[in-house]
């Protein structure tokens, strides 16, 4: 009986240890690491063949790099692998790496402006104020 209950312990301790890990990132890092970084509402949202969440987002605003107003984002659809989900209609501030890659560990939040109205370090919107105030200190030089 022991062994029956350790062995029952063991397989769901090593199938529980499957989680996103991410490299802690400050706000600032995640902005300077992404390639791309823009807020916009999910038109569209499925998995393709290799399990990998496929969106198409309507751009309603451009914070950094080359984007267009229709992009498609890739993201694991695995949340253990730091995939993210997007839901139709709803709207997202977006960061992605050069293939377009969006994951919880680059920077990933619902969007509202409204959230800059927000505080504190676990209230919504932290790095659409990240970004805010980025913007505003390099007006300011």
């Amino acid at each position: 009986m022991k062994h029956a209950i350790f062995t029952i312990f063991i397989y769901l301790v090593s199938t529980c240890a499957h989680a996103c890990t991410c490299v802690e990132l400050t706000d600032r890092e995640k902005i300077d690491k992404a390639t791309k970084i823009f807020a916009g509402k999910v038109v569209k949202s499925e998995f393709n063949e290799q399990y990998e969440v496929e969106s198409l987002i309507k751009v309603e605003k451009i914070f950094k790099g080359n984007v267009s107003k229709l992009e498609e984002i890739r993201s694991s659809g695995d949340s253990s692998s730091c995939g993210v989900e997007e839901v139709v209609g709803f709207n997202y501030l977006i960061f992605t790496d050069e293939a377009g890659e969006a994951s919880i560990c680059y920077g990933h939040e619902e969007y509202n402006p409204k959230y800059l109205e927000l505080s504190g370090d676990h209230s919504p919107g932290r790095l659409l104020r990240a970004l805010s105030t980025e913007k505003h200190n390099n007006h300011r030089q």
